[in-house]
């Protein structure tokens, strides 16, 4: 069973409000970020200050959806890079899971997974090129 812990207060606000970093690229992105920033910013919100299984559903999904589909944008410029950021995320996630499953503080770990998945959604804005095409890989295997 999922417990709902709320010991540190400070540490819940804090986490509700930090994905509202993305809507600073809001006109940057396609359609399905944009709608997917939205749901995460009002999901999030919602779930980090009254903590039920409905908003814990909802905020996993739309956080899921976000990480899922920055992968497969990733993977389509970087092919195998891509298992070396998802890796940190899986890691990062897990920890702060279990930690808040313990009612110990989450908020390091937490806030590492979301520094990671903002790296892997601003790699997907601002770098176009392929590691491949920077460093002529091509040339060298192919």
């Amino acid at each position: 069973m999922i417990k709902f812990n709320n010991n540190y207060n400070f540490d819940n606000k804090l986490l509700s409000v930090t994905p509202l970093i993305l809507l600073y690229y809001f006109n940057s992105v396609n359609f399905i970020q944009k709608a997917l920033i939205v749901c995460i910013c009002i999901c999030n919100f919602i779930y980090w200050n009254s903590k039920n299984i409905i908003t814990f559903i909802l905020d996993i999904f739309f956080a899921n959806l976000f990480i899922i589909y920055n992968l497969f944008l990733f993977y389509k410029k970087e092919g195998i890079l891509t298992f070396a950021i998802l890796i940190p995320i899986v890691i990062f996630f897990i920890y702060s899971f279990l930690n808040g499953q313990n009612g110990s503080r989450q908020i390091v770990q937490h806030l590492i997974f979301r520094f990671f998945v903002l790296l892997l959604f601003l790699k997907n804005i601002y770098v176009s090129y392929s590691i491949y095409d920077k460093y002529n890989i091509n040339r060298w295997f192919g």
